[in-house]
């Protein structure tokens, strides 16, 4: 006991990131079980990394998933790496030094990773610390004896390999985060441990590490992002900051199917009829074949009131379709100009990825106001050919993907 007692002063950050990480798996583990929920939500729940949480402003996400793993083997490959690395940088760094430098390590690696999705797992800092050593090594004797050149190559190699892994889809390795560290760690080593010229550096890469300030803020807010924009407008409780955020999303994006589709429902909700067909109709272009927004657009020509408005609704079809309006009246139902009354149209919500729709539509009153409608910019069509629209095929063109 004495011996582990004194293994655990000579390197106690070293161990606390490996109880930690261990603890954490156990937590992710019993959370899924104890509530019948998939791993993955058990782990964000416990703070792994979620674009969603990202963009609500939960940035020490980033930090805290490199102690989530995917399993026991994902972590035990992980925990060798880091008791091998750990114990030799820690007992050189001293334990306050070797901490900040993976907390650096761990900010640079997962900012990174985090450009091209979520992850878990600790092998970016890892990849830091295997580029510090691999820099001290070449000016450090000390190094030399405990690290041999063909272990250096070994563990390049190793990092390289998972490229291919990655690329044929055999086993997903976030490769961002593992070169970004090793870049990270290799230029700490040239700069504190090199050579007398390089360490006039030391202030200038301290500097640099300010960096990351921004790189978080926009991680957390990345404003050219449409679905970054749908999102904040599906969680907003303004409507007009909702209008607001789905417009952006659509400029951003015009692709996304979702932000037209909620633009025409809350414009209708607000009062706004005349901005909800053409927000409904412009989605259409875009989506030709998205049947929920084809049910919407026949449910609100059901609602204009009387002549005069179903004409100008008319009217407004022809100027967004051009020579395909004719065949998108047929396919809206659009009948002949009467004075007929308005039907009770019911307005159907956009249901979520991969969530069932709603059996029964929702009925949805008309406020008793109306916000001033906003001028609307004209959004180009995508440049390929896309498919007409279909009611037999209503996903074939939901995303507005050319053929």
């Amino acid at each position: 006991m004495s011996q582990l007692f004194a293994l655990f002063r000579a390197v106690p950050a070293t161990w606390i990131m490996l109880f930690a990480a261990g603890l954490v798996l156990g937590a992710d583990n019993a959370l899924a079980w104890k509530y019948q929920i998939e791993f993955p939500k058990a782990q964000i729940l416990l703070g792994a990394e979620d674009q969603f949480g990202l963009w609500a402003g939960d940035w020490w996400r980033v930090l805290t998933t490199g102690f989530h793993h995917g399993g026991i083997v994902h972590l035990l490959c992980n925990a060798s790496a880091l008791w091998f690395l750990g114990r030799l940088l820690e007992t050189r760094l001293g334990s306050w030094r070797y901490a900040v430098f993976c907390l650096g390590g761990l900010a640079v690696s997962g900012a990174t990773q985090s450009l091209w999705g979520p992850y878990v797992g600790l092998s970016g800092m890892l990849c830091a610390q295997f580029g510090l050593v691999w820099a001290w090594r070449r000016t450090d004797t000390w190094f030399q004896n405990y690290v041999s050149a063909e272990q250096i190559q070994w563990g390049f190699w190793g990092i390289l390999l998972c490229v291919p892994l990655t690329w044929f889809q055999i086993l997903p390795v976030g490769n961002a985060c593992h070169f970004s560290g090793l870049i990270y760690g290799f230029i700490t080593g040239v700069v504190y441990f090199g050579s007398h010229r390089t360490q006039i550096w030391k202030p200038v890469f301290l500097v640099t590490h300010a960096i990351l300030i921004p790189w978080f803020y926009f991680l957390v807010h990345p404003v050219w992002d449409g679905t970054y924009h749908w999102r904040r407008g599906d969680v907003a409780t303004i409507p007009a900051e909702q209008l607001r955020h789905w417009e952006r999303a659509i400029r951003c994006d015009p692709n996304l199917v979702g932000p037209w589709y909620q633009l025409a429902k809350t414009s209708y909700l607000v009062g706004d009829l005349p901005a909800a067909w053409d927000w409904i109709l412009r989605g259409l272009r875009q989506h030709p074949a998205y049947q929920d927004g084809i049910n919407l657009a026949r449910a609100l020509w059901d609602e204009f009131p009387n002549r005069r408005a179903r004409q100008d609704a008319r009217r407004r079809l022809r100027e967004i379709f051009g020579e395909d309006a004719p065949k998108w009246e047929q396919t809206l139902n659009i009948e002949e100009l009467d004075d007929r009354p308005a039907k009770q149209a019911t307005v159907k919500p956009l249901a979520a990825p991969g969530v069932p729709e709603a059996e029964e539509p929702v009925e949805v009153p008309i406020p008793p106001f109306t916000l001033p409608r906003r001028a609307l910019d004209e959004i180009p069509r995508p440049a390929g050919k896309l498919p007409a629209p279909n009611p037999n095929a209503p996903r074939s063109a939901e995303e507005g993907r050319a053929a």
